[in-house]
């Protein structure tokens, strides 16, 4: 044999092995795209387990529209479901709705319409009681205000670029990071990134006191596999609605970050970011970016109180005494429907109940050594 075959022998075999090294070091597309079926057969195969659960998806469903009305509803209709809720005694009163726009029953947008009508002698008797009007009728801005300011209430904001607004966050952000090698970069740099964040009605927004951020991450294939806790826009931190549910819920001050340059305690990814937080008495192990990774319960083990359930007179209180309530909806035609591993047809609201979950009872899907090996030896 001569030496170049000798020579050729030990190269396709070395350049194979290294291709299958960058392959995995680099997780292009495929890589990743195959780790994830990995992950979702084994979520399909054994899922989340959940007992007793401390949180509650409270959905705007069909009965409910059909009872209530048409969507968007108007601020009372809000205002009296706050005020049920906390009576209930409910820890957390979670809105994965935005509140940007102004409510058509409010004054300024019904009495234009009044005034266009008017015509002949009417139009005197109509300015009088028009003023009578706008001096006796509250702004249902300020109405619901006033509910949310008597009750646990977490708002929404969404990180968005074209919004052009900033809301100030509600949440203490405090990070406490190891002297490393890397001791002057910043451990928020790898959270997901934005310059604005839609806000809410200005009264609306003062009143809540929480905030969080309703930004999902979807995977390329249209699934949800992750969940980020933090997202920074401009020089604001801002947790994610389900991390401040559980920062209102304890009636906590601030969220404590941990930051070093060891892997990321869910061993999906390495580098400089962070590796846990702190929020009340809970310590969450979270990966550089903020994230964690999602494992699923079955959606039977997410609770779930129709909103028309929650307006009657008869309501039991005691379903949602003590208990984080995420208000969203399953209807279809609202479009909040994501794709999860367990479901392709999830409400979005149920997302954020699932991502809460998870936080209390500390179960997460790791990525072990010697799976990693065996995916290299594959690969």
């Amino acid at each position: 044999m001569s030496r170049a075959s000798a020579l050729l022998q030990w190269l396709v075999p070395l350049s194979v092995l290294l291709l299958g090294v960058s392959l995995q070091l680099a997780r292009p597309w495929p890589v990743e795209f195959a780790q994830n079926l990995v992950f979702d057969q084994f979520n399909r195969w054994q899922p989340r387990a959940e007992d007793n659960s401390p949180v509650v998806f409270v959905d705007i469903d069909e009965d409910s529209l059909k009872s209530v009305g048409q969507f968007p509803w108007p601020r009372q209709v809000f205002a009296d479901l706050v005020t049920r809720m906390a009576d209930a005694g409910a820890a957390a009163i979670t809105f994965d709705i935005l509140f940007a726009e102004t409510d058509r029953t409010a004054p300024n947008e019904i009495l234009p319409i009044w005034d266009a009508l008017q015509t002949g002698q009417n139009q005197a008797e109509w300015a009088s009681l028009r003023d009578n009007l706008a001096d006796i009728i509250v702004s249902p801005d300020i109405a619901f205000a006033r509910s949310i300011e008597a009750a646990p209430v977490v708002l929404a904001t969404m990180l968005n670029d074209e919004a052009k607004s900033l809301p100030d966050p509600k949440a203490g952000i405090a990070v406490r990071a190891q002297e490393t090698e890397w001791h002057d970069a910043d451990p928020l740099d790898r959270l997901p990134t934005t310059l604005f964040a839609i806000e809410n009605r200005p009264a609306i927004a003062e009143a809540g006191y929480g905030l969080g951020a309703m930004n999902a991450l979807i995977d390329r294939d249209g699934i949800i596999r992750r969940a980020a806790l933090l997202f920074r826009a401009g020089p604001h931190i801002y947790p994610s609605l389900s991390l401040e549910s559980l920062r209102v819920a304890q009636r906590a001050g601030s969220i404590v970050l941990k930051a070093s340059d060891v892997r990321g305690e869910g061993q999906y990814a390495s580098g400089f970011g962070l590796s846990r937080l702190k929020v009340g008495g809970l310590i969450v192990p979270i990966e550089p970016d903020g994230t964690i990774r999602m494992y699923y319960t079955a959606r039977e083990n997410v609770a779930r109180i129709g909103v028309n359930d929650i307006l009657q007179p008869d309501f039991d209180r005691s379903r949602l005494e003590g208990k984080i309530a995420i208000i969203g909806t399953s209807a279809a035609g609202l479009k909040d429907i994501r794709a999860t591993p367990l479901d392709p047809a999830t409400p979005g609201a149920e997302v954020h109940a699932q991502v809460v979950q998870q936080l209390i009872s500390g179960s997460y899907l790791k990525r072990p050594i010697w799976l990693q090996t065996i995916e290299a030896l594959a690969t």
